[in-house]
């Protein structure tokens, strides 16, 4: 049996508690859907997006810090040699280290410049394929994950090549001259 009932916004409230208590207590046998029971399962639909989003998100931020560190480490690793040649030539450590660093701020940069140009560029597709595989969906555009990440990695883009530069700074010239 199905009935349908049609209440004033104001006493919705009240009906809602009558009918919890009456499907409860008086006729336990029956069940009943309400605005509020489908509120509370869109809100936990919405809660599991939300979550499995955000842990997505947190893995690929998790993924694109760790290639920044590599790909600076592996920089920095693979031309030994050519810093060790500009030290000898009179390139000081001060020189180095700051050189080292503008290249990861202009790597974060570099980053950070892509990620809005694909973010701009896929959000028209992404508005349209979300909006009709999810009919309960509404598509905002937001750049602040993008902005909120830019520091992070400017840090990292500071920090990273500073402290590789100090770590080969520990060996002497003539070392890293004769390492292949």
């Amino acid at each position: 049996m199905y009935y349908a009932f049609d209440t004033a916004e104001d006493r919705a409230a009240d009906m809602e508690a009558f009918l919890k208590d009456y499907t409860q207590t008086d006729a336990p046998e029956l069940d009943y859907e309400s605005r509020f029971t489908y509120t509370a399962e869109f809100d936990g639909v919405r809660a599991m997006f939300l979550l499995l989003g955000g842990m997505l998100s947190g893995i690929v931020g998790l993924v694109g810090a760790l290639n920044f560190i590599n790909a600076v480490v592996t920089g920095v690793s693979a031309r030994r040699r050519e810093l060790a040649v500009l030290r000898s030539v009179g390139m000081t450590a001060r020189q180095v280290r700051a050189m080292l660093v503008f290249e990861g701020l202009f790597y974060t940069l570099g980053a950070v410049a892509l990620a809005l140009a694909l973010t701009l560029a896929a959000a028209p597709a992404m508005r349209s394929a979300l909006e009709s595989l999810f009919w309960f969906l509404t598509y905002r555009f937001t750049l602040w994950p993008v902005l909120a990440a830019a520091p992070v990695f400017a840090a990292l883009g500071v920090a990273i090549p500073a402290l590789c530069s100090r770590l080969e700074a520990k060996r002497s010239i003539v070392e890293r001259l004769r390492q292949e």
